[in-house]
């Protein structure tokens, strides 16, 4: 035969590996068809490929051309055996070659898969492990093209909060900046958004591993941590729980004591709406209330109340607390 095997081989493996570039598909195919033996060719390669399927779910190449060939045996009619053998020989032969070159030839990692989020809303994506991401606004995520084959790696830009499913055998990687969090199955929180000097992560159960520049440090439920971004530097932190840190995931806040000045930055940040002060005077304002899930305008006019304060949204959307101090 008077064609190049290893170029034949090659477009074969490429076929076999589900490439359908009619460029392939057309060489291949008229290589077929110039002559009978090469259609068998085609056809032994193939049937050695189906006999061995796990080969092509591992990235590392281990086949036995020996038992493959004694499974082609076992297919072929008697009475077909000594031609159709001849071209098995050389198909076993050339498998090293065949697969090898799927390996080469197959299609590259998918691309990355970006989720991302506009000034305005925030996003609740369920990614294919079963794991639940919240994205706040001004924020995005770039899921790793081979997510959930070995592991599921993902960078984030901004804030999110993530509901890991667990599987201990596929870990759950966050990059952020030269920080790695890895989780097998835990919810926390991401904050690379909030200050330009740090990079907050709460847990709220479950366990992380923060590692970074060769330090690591593991946080379990109700914990926290800040990464420096000028010294690379990781260190734990005390939890507020008047920070109210999922509030732009579930609206819902807890204010014991809290300057009005803190409570109208916190709810500008959940609802990503200007929330002001008119009178400088009111920033120090303590004040002790919850609200769960309620419209911005909602909770702004229980404050207003609460301090005899007027309320007023302005023609761009955002709000005006005024009013006396309350100390007065």
């Amino acid at each position: 035969m008077e064609n190049n095997y290893e170029h034949i081989d090659a477009l074969i493996a490429r076929r076999l590996g589900g490439e359908t570039d009619a460029d392939l598909v057309r060489e291949l195919d008229a290589w077929r068809n110039t002559a009978p033996e090469n259609e068998r060719y085609y056809q032994q390669m193939l049937q050695i490929w189906e006999v061995g399927p796990q080969i092509r779910e591992h990235s590392t190449l281990h086949f036995d051309t020996e038992t493959a060939l004694a499974s082609v045996k076992n297919r072929i009619h008697p009475r077909r055996r000594p031609v159709v053998l001849r071209m098995a020989l050389r198909a076993a032969a050339a498998l090293a070659l065949l697969l090898a070159a799927y390996w080469w030839f197959r299609p590259g990692p998918a691309a990355p898969q970006e989720i991302a989020t506009t000034a305005t809303n925030t996003l609740s994506d369920t990614l294919t492990d079963g794991s639940v991401v919240t994205l706040n606004r001004n924020s995005a995520l770039a899921v790793s093209g081979g997510f959930n084959e070995r592991e599921r790696r993902m960078r984030l830009h901004g804030e999110a909060y993530f509901e890991v499913a667990p599987n201990p055998e596929k870990p759950f990687v966050v990059e952020v900046e030269r920080l790695e969090i890895k989780v097998l199955g835990t919810a926390f929180n991401v904050d690379n958004l909030s200050s330009p000097d740090k990079v907050q992560i709460n847990v709220t159960h479950g366990r992380v591993q923060l590692s970074s520049n060769g330090q690591n440090l593991v946080l379990t439920a109700n914990q926290a941590a800040e990464y420096d971004r000028q010294s690379g530097q990781l260190s734990m932190k005390q939890v507020d729980p008047g920070a109210n840190i999922l509030a732009y995931k579930t609206k819902q806040f807890r204010f014991e004591g809290t300057r009005l000045e803190l409570v109208t930055q916190q709810l500008e940040q959940a609802y990503g709406v200007p929330v002001k002060l008119g009178n400088p005077a009111l920033r120090n304002c303590p004040l002790s209330a919850n609200y769960n899930n309620l419209p911005l305008n909602r909770a702004l006019q229980l404050i207003a109340d609460s301090f005899s304060l007027t309320l007023e949204q302005k023609p761009d959307g955002s709000y005006l607390l005024n009013g006396s101090s309350c100390e007065e």
